[in-house]
């Protein structure tokens, strides 16, 4: 049990940070995260990022370096989690984090915390495939791609900056569609 997890909202924010992870594979236990990446969004503009490469315990597995184009020489002299974690904190402060299937990229990163002593994240955070599954119709399914093509925007390309510049896009799409009744019924 993550005790210390923050709580998925559906509130609609202003000021928040998008979070899209990589990692070497799909296992918590053996995987781990190869990049992590944020934007931080003031008054719903981009105001800076935050993305690096990280090194794995393990080899990355060649599905997985198929699908994110990120190789184990890319990751050999990277830093590791334990080295950045504290950047990565600080960028994030306490901002409601958002993402697309965002309970995946918490989950990792606060299980990568509690494994190196590192105290978890504890932000709120939306998840705009909840948001977009409740607020959303008409489109064949809910994946960011999906999406990001629906609303005009380039398919992504599966690195963690791209994903959350998607993301971000996909948000604002979202709030931007939504009626003041919505809006209040979500609230």
């Amino acid at each position: 049990m993550r005790y210390l997890k923050g709580s998925s909202t559906l509130k609609l924010v202003d000021d928040y940070c998008v979070v899209d992870i990589e990692t070497s594979n799909a296992d918590q236990v053996r995987g781990d995260i190869i990049e992590l990446s944020s934007l931080k969004v003031r008054a719903n503009e981009v105001v800076d990022t935050f993305s690096v490469l990280l090194k794995p315990r393990y080899p990355i597995d060649i599905h997985t370096m198929r699908i994110h184009n990120i190789t184990n020489k890319m990751v050999q002299d990277a830093p590791t989690f334990p080295e950045i974690i504290h950047s990565f904190k600080d960028f994030i402060g306490d901002d409601i984090l958002i993402g697309h299937n965002v309970h995946f990229d918490i989950n990792y990163i606060y299980d990568n915390c509690v494994r190196q002593n590192v105290e978890p994240l504890k932000n709120d955070f939306i998840d705009t495939l909840r948001l977009s599954r409740r607020t959303y119709k008409g489109v064949q399914n809910y994946k960011l791609t999906t999406l990001a093509t629906h609303f005009g925007y380039s398919a992504t390309t599966h690195r963690g900056l791209d994903d959350c510049y998607s993301t971000h896009l996909v948000y604002q799409e979202l709030k931007n569609r939504l009626s003041p009744k919505e809006i209040e019924a979500l609230a």
